[in-house]
């Protein structure tokens, strides 16, 4: 039986070619996580408003989102690298916190991938922005399995933890919903 692990368990030196996530894939699974988080957020948020009225304006807004997310975490990550590290404040630095916060991008590209179903299919823009929620849950679902995986939890624990992340990014909607 494979023994349940937690990510601060995994060896910063494993290799994800062995079955494990290594440190970069960790964090990378994280923001992606916490992208989609927010982006369900914007994406509940721009239609119940009604702020964009298509699925293209809404892939703009999403877009912009990730730009915003990916600047922020590289520039947090940079302080904190120079800051609390003492590192020296160089473009390598900069290069290697914007290489990892591009794992931001994953959820924009997901809806920009969906970006023709409305015009495809021809459904209405409300139903192409839940379908929008659902890839977006669905992506959290993966993302949290694959992760457990990755540390090699049991399958049993893997999809517990993409429940669980599925069930944030719900937690998230309901919230968004009842305050808009």
């Amino acid at each position: 039986m494979v023994q349940d692990r937690t990510m601060a368990d995994v060896d910063p030196g494993s290799d994800t070619r062995s079955g494990h996530l290594d440190r970069a894939g960790a964090h990378g699974v994280t923001l992606v996580i916490y992208s989609t988080i927010t982006l369900l957020s914007v994406v509940v948020a721009t239609t119940a408003k009604l702020y964009v009225d298509s699925y293209y304006e809404l892939v703009i807004v999403a877009f912009g989102t990730c730009v915003g997310l990916v600047i922020a975490h590289a520039w947090a990550g940079m302080i904190s690298r120079v800051l609390v590290h003492k590192e020296h404040l160089g473009s390598g630095i900069l290069f290697e916190e914007v290489r990892s916060a591009s794992w931001s991008f994953i959820p924009g590209v997901l809806l920009a991938v969906l970006l023709p179903v409305e015009a495809i299919f021809g459904v209405s823009f409300e139903l192409a922005a839940t379908w929008a929620i659902l890839a977006l849950t669905v992506l959290l679902f993966v993302s949290g399995y694959f992760a457990a995986l990755g540390i090699r939890h049991s399958k049993a624990a893997a999809w517990a933890w993409g429940g669980g992340s599925a069930a944030v990014g719900v937690l998230a909607v309901i919230l968004k919903l009842a305050i808009s």
